[in-house]
């Protein structure tokens, strides 16, 4: 069934293809072929600041108070962290399946290798300054400091 947004994933998944192509650019980067690449890093420029930018603006600016009372109201606020968990997992079953294949593996094996920790730490990094700026403020603020211990403890498998 369409819905009004599907232009929106569209344009997403337009996003993910530019991303893709920037990593691989940037990747093939080398001293000696960088001025030669100067068109390559320019459309990249261009995208992350006429495209990739205002995208993120008009999200937070027209997307995001609607969907954050629906949240709110219906939805689960910690899911985001959830799905975040769940792409960690998808990668490190990935990272896990061509690290085991490298040694037979080729060039290109090495570098799907390389992308994916790469993924993998910029996705901790990220999720990790989101808990600690965003979940255990809150939960310093609004719990004991019995109910902060019980849940580290549970947290170590201890319950």
């Amino acid at each position: 069934m369409s819905t009004p947004f599907d232009d929106f994933r569209a344009h997403h998944k337009g996003i993910a293809a530019e991303l893709e192509a920037m990593e691989q650019t940037v990747e093939a980067l080398t001293p000696r072929n960088m001025k030669s690449k100067a068109g390559d890093l320019g459309h990249i420029v261009h995208f992350l600041l006429d495209d990739l930018t205002p995208h993120a603006q008009a999200e937070e600016g027209v997307l995001y108070p609607p969907a954050e009372g629906l949240i709110k109201q219906h939805g689960k606020a910690i899911a985001p962290l959830e799905l975040e968990h769940r792409t960690l997992e998808a990668l490190i079953s990935q990272f896990h399946d061509l690290a085991e294949s490298l040694p037979i593996g080729d060039a290109e094996t090495l570098h799907s290798l390389q992308q994916v920790a790469h993924h993998i730490s910029f996705l901790v990094r990220l999720h990790i300054e989101k808990e600690e700026k965003l979940v255990l403020p809150l939960l310093e603020e609004h719990l004991s400091p019995a109910e902060q211990q019980g849940i580290m403890h549970r947290m170590h498998g201890h319950g």
